[in-house]
């Protein structure tokens, strides 16, 4: 994994943030981990976008066993783990990493657009459970038209633009194949 990450490899920085963050073979080390799948995410690296997306649906809490790194930022050109408050990071606390449902939602929507069925699917949850998170997503017309004209036709009429935006990418997670999603349609 060394020379991967040296290599600047994303799916081997990925497996290094997770190893890091759940303590597989090393000592835990939660914000250290969770910075590598963030360098992987920035990379495009489908699987820690969407695995970032579960982080912040969920949170994380810090176990005893957890190293007390909090990134720093002492010049040396590596990511500031506990203010990372840009567009595609969020706080990183000392006990553990915040739930955040907006980057939940970013980072899902990051990897949903890439044809990740998964992300599609737990995007498409999240718009359907909290019709208060305020998000930059839109469904094209061209795909509102298409669903009109088929099997969805009666209800979209009522339903809000959070509910489009759900149906939206459920039925692309369902095109893909994805089961949930097409028992939820």
């Amino acid at each position: 994994l060394d020379d991967g990450v040296s290599a600047g490899h994303p799916g081997a920085m990925f497996v290094v943030g997770k190893c890091l963050r759940d303590g597989v073979g090393v000592p835990a080390d939660l914000t250290t981990g969770v910075v590598w799948v963030k360098r992987a995410a920035d990379l495009d690296y489908v699987p820690a976008m969407h695995e970032l997306g579960e982080m912040y649906e969920d949170g994380i809490a810090r176990t005893s066993s957890s190293s007390r790194s909090t990134g720093g930022d002492d010049d040396d050109g590596e990511i500031d783990a506990e203010n990372d408050n840009d567009e595609g990071g969020g706080p990183i606390a000392l006990d553990g990493l915040d739930k955040n449902l907006v980057l939940a939602m970013r980072y899902y929507k990051r990897s949903a657009s890439l044809g990740f069925p998964p992300s599609q699917l737990n995007l498409a949850k999240l718009f359907l459970l909290s019709s208060q998170i305020d998000a930059t997503d839109s469904v094209p017309d061209s795909v509102v038209a298409n669903t009109q004209s088929g099997q969805f036709a009666p209800v979209l009429s009522s339903l809000g633009d959070y509910q489009m935006r759900a149906l939206y990418w459920l039925k692309k997670s369902a095109d893909l194949g994805n089961q949930e999603a097409r028992t939820l349609l």
